[in-house]
């Protein structure tokens, strides 16, 4: 009876972990309220300005994600990480309005001084396709203008502030454990060359665009 008491509690942490990450607050509350978790959990001072930031970034409206994170979490500025996300997806939302000066300026003045790595260095240079292809999305760079993208960006921006300001993990652990699953039915689809697709009620995944949406509930 302990055990399960035990696994319980520890589901319901890494639930409470994963709202808190994608700035579900009334679920959070609701929960709460039905003595499912403990108010502890309550306790996300960062929630309200980083679910303004993850929906700006949504929007691909890059301005007033940056203008709300210079104000709110001028430490992420500081972060070459967050910030070459940030200004890739900015150069990204400049071709696709088409204003190809301007995001050459930003590629110029923004993201070669952030591609200090290898890695950097190559998705600049993919990036950079769109510019040159007469379509990006027949160009190298076209999975950087899916939705899937703008959400990545915008995962890995709410984690940085999450671990800069609230000290906790940048990755709630159960995404972790849903990415692991993910790669675990990759490998089976590809040894075994079977479509595989899971829904369930609350929950969904689209495997090809390796996106993950949990939770029916919205805030």
């Amino acid at each position: 009876m302990d055990e399960e008491v035990e696994t319980q509690d520890t589901a319901l942490e890494l639930i409470a972990e994963y709202l808190d990450f994608s700035g579900y607050n009334l679920t959070l509350q609701k929960l709460a309220g039905l003595n499912l978790l403990d108010e502890k959990f309550l306790a996300c001072p960062t929630m309200e300005d980083r679910k303004q930031v993850t929906q700006y970034i949504l929007e691909g409206n890059i301005k007033d994600t940056l203008t709300l994170i210079a104000e709110k979490f001028p430490r992420i500025m500081g972060s070459s990480e967050v910030m070459f996300d940030l200004h890739l997806l900015e150069f990204v939302e400049l071709v696709r309005s088409e204003k190809l000066l301007e995001a050459l300026f930003v590629s110029r003045d923004k993201l070669h001084p952030l591609a200090i790595s290898e890695k950097k260095i190559n998705t600049l240079r993919v990036a950079m396709t769109a510019i040159a292809s007469r379509d990006p999305l027949d160009s190298p760079a076209s999975f950087m203008f899916r939705d899937s993208f703008r959400h990545e960006v915008s995962l890995k921006t709410s984690g940085a502030i999450l671990q800069m300001y609230e000290n906790k993990r940048s990755t709630p652990a159960l995404r972790r454990l849903l990415q692991q699953f993910m790669q675990t039915v990759r490998v089976y689809r590809k040894q075994v060359g079977q479509e595989l697709s899971l829904a369930a009620h609350g929950y969904s995944y689209d495997l090809d665009e390796g996106s993950t949406t949990l939770f029916s509930m919205i805030d």
